[in-house]
């Protein structure tokens, strides 16, 4: 089961992000697509700091087994 899914890998799919490329894209002027780890990690630590936020007492055990 997944509980969270966050945009990761080389897939056809980017998240547009503010990058300093310099050329006009798609998205308009300062933008590119970018995608890997980097584009999932903030998904996942944004959740994460919504959990802490309502409980911070909450253990690393307990947020990785929390469903």
């Amino acid at each position: 089961m997944l509980d969270v899914l966050a945009p990761g890998g080389a897939v056809g799919s980017d998240v547009w992000s503010t990058v300093n490329t310099g050329a006009y894209t798609q998205a308009g002027p300062g933008y590119g697509p970018l995608n890997g780890t980097s584009m999932a990690a903030p998904h996942v630590s944004g959740i994460i700091d919504m959990m802490k936020e309502r409980n911070p007492n909450l253990t690393v055990e307990q947020i990785r087994t929390i469903s």
